[in-house]
């Protein structure tokens, strides 16, 4: 899980910088705003998952 988000944020990041820079385009800057979400919803599950097995 932790790989998974570690590159969900990296891609996301380098991506948003590189849109700021003008050299990326307008279709791949929505790839990494997915990304960026999928990076979010990694780090809420795995907190869920964490909560349910320490119960």
């Amino acid at each position: 899980m932790l790989a998974g988000v570690a590159e969900k944020f990296s891609f996301g990041i380098a991506a948003v910088a590189s849109f700021s820079l003008r050299r990326l385009s307008d279709s791949l800057i929505w790839a990494a705003m997915n990304d960026i979400v999928f990076g979010i919803l990694f780090v809420v599950a795995s907190i869920l998952t964490r909560r349910r097995q320490d119960v």
